[in-house]
């Protein structure tokens, strides 16, 4: 089993971070990353959104994900 660390520091409203990890992990996928690469794309995602209140916030590119939170 391969575990992964969160990337999340900050949570304010937990309020759609499942439906963000998963739109990050699977446009993560459909850009032909691996499995982990894309799971880590989810991470990141979910943890961006995890730091608003809300369902819904405007997602930035994942590309910009990975320098906000490191790679």
């Amino acid at each position: 089993m391969v575990r992964r660390k969160t990337k999340a520091t900050k949570v304010v409203d937990a309020t759609g971070a499942g439906d963000a990890f998963w739109s990050g992990f699977y446009t993560g996928l459909c850009k032909g990353k691996t499995i982990l690469e894309a799971v880590d794309d989810g991470s990141r995602t979910s943890a961006y959104k995890l730091q608003y209140v809300g369902a819904v916030v405007e997602l930035p590119t994942l590309e910009k994900l990975e320098d906000v939170f490191n790679g």
